[in-house]
């Protein structure tokens, strides 16, 4: 009676560049955070953790099952009735967990090198990347930054930052709308990428391992700060 036609590239992505370094595939944003967090959130660890990953980011996530729906205060409510709790109990879990919003970073391209702060320009190949914005586009806090800086020193890998001109249009993730939605402190976090959304975007086939350890060095860290 209805449908929808949805259309995309379905070559698949290619390693390219010297000795491999780069990757040139669709979809690395979201596809590249989504795979790292499903990576860090399958480890071994008797940390309590959820993994969320919601429709809908790219047209504002505005929707019955979007980010800025009510769909995760709620499961964390209902885990923990089913678990025996009440809805105090709810609100002192969520006060006890962080939240990590990964979603890919714009890498400096230099072509439009003029687009970033030069003292905060992350490039492919470099590590994870932090992000930060006075505007809060992204949830990082200062606590947040410091810790995801200490979870990437544990891991050893290397950290960058993105903080957008402030004469400049930031980007946005989903960060800010589960902070506000449940008040758990996030971090904005995720692997550089350049040409973000167009059919073939490019990112460092390095950083996706270096995210994913990151990644599992929080979750260990928050585990022994509890």
């Amino acid at each position: 009676m209805e449908f929808e036609a949805l259309l995309y590239d379905p070559a698949p992505g290619a390693v390219i560049g010297a000795g491999g370094s780069l990757l040139a595939a669709p979809r690395l944003d979201n596809l590249a955070g989504c795979f790292t967090c499903t990576e860090a959130f399958l480890a071994d660890s008797a940390q309590p953790r959820m993994l969320a990953l919601f429709n809908h980011e790219e047209i504002g996530s505005l929707t019955g099952e979007g980010a800025r729906s009510p769909v995760l205060h709620e499961i964390l409510v209902r885990i923990t009735r089913a678990l025996g709790g009440d809805g105090e109990d709810a609100a002192v879990a969520e006060a006890r967990s962080i939240i990590v919003s990964n979603d890919a970073a714009h890498a400096l391209l230099p072509s439009y090198a003029d687009r970033h702060d030069p003292d905060y320009a992350p490039v492919l190949g470099g590590g994870p990347v932090l992000k930060s914005n006075a505007g809060f586009s992204y949830a990082t806090t200062a606590p947040m930054a410091a810790r995801f800086r200490s979870a990437c020193e544990r891991a050893q890998v290397r950290m960058q930052r993105l903080v957008a001109r402030s004469d400049a249009r930031s980007g946005g993730t989903v960060g800010p709308m589960s902070w506000a939605a449940t008040g758990i402190p996030t971090m904005d976090v995720g692997v550089p990428v350049v040409a973000m959304h167009s059919i073939r975007e490019t990112g460092g086939t390095s950083d996706a391992a270096s995210m994913v350890a990151a990644l599992r060095s929080i979750v260990e860290l928050h585990r022994e700060a509890r």
